[in-house]
């Protein structure tokens, strides 16, 4: 019988992205929130509020039902969660297959090294991600998502910046991230508006 071993500083590792994912999940998605709000709420017997009988309304105040659809229009501040928690969801798929990789005894030596290897990127990225965007909103922004994908590092801001401002994004993200400027891209995001 074979058992498969696996270093001590992987496992150790990959503990910490997961915990690490758990935790960043469990404060940007509160359930009382985010949920509630997506879901209505759990049980669906009980409302929200409680009914208050309202008063017959005049025949002149009643107003003709507008035609359409109503669009409801999510936040900024949901677009923003909504990107983290996929960003985290992609990353956890990722760690999983990795570590299936890195603990597979039928894959190579140089195979589970390279999945050893990019776990601790992949943590090494998370941890920059989050540092960068705890410094963009010291900074004075509302909120920020930031990105790792290889050497191109995208930020997210809710938004318009003037000139000196996208520039000072750039100048900050590229020295957090140990890359060059041309290497950071600043995505301001649109303001949502309902149709």
């Amino acid at each position: 019988m074979r058992f498969v071993t696996m270093d001590r500083k992987l496992f150790w590792t990959a503990i910490l992205v997961l915990l690490v994912i758990i935790l960043a999940a469990a404060w940007l998605i509160s359930p009382g929130d985010y949920w509630t709000r997506v879901f209505g709420p759990e049980d669906p017997g009980e409302p929200d509020t409680v009914p208050v009988a309202a008063e017959e309304p005049k025949p002149s105040e009643l107003q003709a039902p507008q035609p359409g659809p109503q669009v409801i229009v999510p936040s900024r501040t949901d677009f923003f969660v909504e990107c983290r928690l996929e960003r985290e969801m992609n990353r956890g798929r990722q760690v999983e297959l990795l570590q299936s990789v890195a603990a597979d005894a039928a894959a190579g030596e140089a195979q589970r090294a390279a999945a050893q290897e990019r776990l601790l990127q992949l943590t090494r990225d998370l941890e920059r991600e989050m540092g960068l965007e705890h410094i963009l909103r010291a900074k004075g922004f509302r909120d920020a998502v930031v990105f790792f994908q290889d050497d191109l590092v995208t930020v997210i801001v809710p938004e318009p910046l003037s000139e000196e401002e996208a520039v000072d994004i750039i100048n900050l993200v590229a020295r957090g991230a140990g890359t060059t400027a041309e290497n950071v891209m600043v995505i301001e995001h649109a303001a949502e508006t309902s149709t």
